[in-house]
């Protein structure tokens, strides 16, 4: 019905009120009772997660595979074919990618390597300008109270940034038999069809509150290994626009029947400029399809 409702040309760039929606989401989860805020993360998560256990048909059950983990080949291909068994659902072809870790002993120039699923891209922002500033590619001086604009490119280069395992983060090496000093880096082996980017606002104090600059025409084409999905184009976009001292959550979202943009903004649907333009608001999810499949 939602579905239907925000598509029906009738309706056309006029607000639906999904109240049955919210009930029914309310008996699956508690945490969605009442109106309450919640944390987006926490809902796509919720929805995506429910609607493939929903339409999930696993040719199998099996289990994650033990195999060596030093050779890449071997262990891609049995994670591979482990989370085709277990996951085949849409949800999962098209919302699903693949990180690969690799980690091992600073002694030793042996990798080891480990392979999971990605569901959506986390940046956490005053972690990675902080990540910047101390590599000093940033000055952490605040201008004017603001802190440092962001670059969506400059999250996935702190995504598949190397972390070095010391002190109390020792990793064992079975070279050594002992607790070693170590690293680890993630990067993206396959990204998904559909690319959710968080943008984590979490700080010790309050809402950690930044510009961040995002195109509309996405190319990871230098973060991802499997160049399957590389480019990308925005669709929407949810953020939290300031009123005085107040604001709300709103959506931005680009109409695939004019190709047109419009603010969704409660009862009120109007048209609008690209939502990069709009440095007034505060972004906390981005929404991006794939262009191409190589």
């Amino acid at each position: 019905k939602v579905v239907f409702n925000l598509w029906n040309r009738e309706n056309n760039n006029k607000s639906y009120s999904p109240y049955s929606f919210k009930e029914e989401l309310s008996k699956y989860n508690h945490l969605f009772n009442g109106i309450y805020k919640n944390n987006s993360k926490d809902l796509i998560s919720f929805l995506l997660e429910t609607i493939h256990e929903e339409l999930n048909q696993p040719k199998a059950k099996i289990n994650y595979p033990d195999c060596d983990n030093k050779n890449e080949k071997l262990m891609l291909k049995s994670f591979i074919n482990y989370f085709k068994e277990k996951s085949n659902s849409p949800i999962s072809k098209y919302f699903c990618g693949v990180t690969e870790a690799k980690y091992g002993c600073l002694d030793h120039k042996i990798n080891n390597y480990d392979f999971n699923e990605l569901e959506f891209l986390i940046f956490p922002l005053e972690d990675i300008n902080k990540y910047f500033d101390e590599n000093g590619k940033k000055h952490s001086i605040i201008n004017k109270g603001k802190n440092p604009d962001i670059e969506i490119y400059e999250g996935l280069e702190y995504f598949q940034k190397t972390e070095f395992m010391t002190g109390d983060n020792q990793i064992y090496c079975n070279v050594c038999k002992k607790l070693v000093d170590g690293y680890y880096s993630d990067k993206i082996y396959s990204s998904p069809f559909y690319l959710i980017i968080i943008l984590s606002r979490e700080s010790k104090d309050s809402i950690y509150e930044c510009k961040v600059n995002f195109p509309e025409q996405l190319d990871i084409t230098n973060y991802v290994i499997s160049k399957n999905y590389n480019k990308y184009e925005l669709y929407a976009v949810l953020c939290f626009l300031k009123k005085g001292k107040n604001g709300n959550f709103v959506a931005y979202c680009r109409n695939r029947m004019d190709n047109k943009w419009y603010l969704y903004d409660d009862a009120n649907v109007t048209l609008c400029t690209k939502p990069q333009q709009y440095n007034e608001g505060v972004p906390y999810v981005l929404f991006y399809s794939a262009l191409n499949n190589n």
